[in-house]
């Protein structure tokens, strides 16, 4: 009897729509944390990444100072050295786990596809506009480097990436629930 319970009770929360979505972005995660991330995505693409983030932010910061320059992943204003992009801050992780949660959401392949691509965007333009703000406070010897550092990049990065996932979850939502003319 308890077994039926528990087995009924299990199949609830797998057909709930909602359980399912955490329940597959929590798996994908895992597996693009444990497996994907760690053994196929090679250094020298998250290099690659670095310097493309390098190059923008360094393109940013020339419209208001002289003398920028990007090397060996350190971005340096006026010869000063101001930031380092390291492969923890490059994005690429950042990119896989919204891309769990986009997969686990149920919608057409399509709209799935366009909206990875337009989520890899964002977290991109968002990592060069924050290297570049983070060297223009190193370099303008500004106290609130760590906080911008650690908390307030994280909280406008992922409230624009959940911006977006609502807005598009609520616009596809609403094309998957149009019936279908015959």
């Amino acid at each position: 009897m308890l077994k039926i319970n528990m087995l009924e009770k299990l199949k609830i929360l797998i057909n709930n729509p909602i359980y399912r979505f955490l329940f597959l972005s929590f798996v994908y995660s895992l597996i693009w944390d444990i497996l994907l991330y760690q053994l196929l995505i090679p250094v020298a693409f998250e290099e690659w990444v670095i310097e493309q983030v390098g190059a923008l932010s360094r393109l940013i910061l020339s419209m208001a100072y002289a003398g920028i320059s990007f090397s060996n992943d350190n971005l340096y204003i006026g010869g000063i050295l101001c930031v380092h992009i390291g492969i923890p801050c490059n994005g690429v992780e950042t990119m896989g786990i919204i891309s769990c949660i986009i997969l686990a959401f149920r919608a057409a392949w399509f709209h799935k596809l366009w909206f990875i691509l337009l989520n890899y965007t964002v977290i991109f333009l968002l990592n060069a506009v924050r290297v570049a703000v983070l060297a223009a406070l190193v370099y303008e010897r500004n106290q609130s480097y760590e906080i911008n550092h650690k908390y307030i990049f994280n909280i406008v990065l992922y409230g624009v990436l959940l911006i977006l996932f609502a807005l598009w979850s609520q616009k596809i939502s609403k094309q998957e629930a149009k019936p279908i003319k015959s």
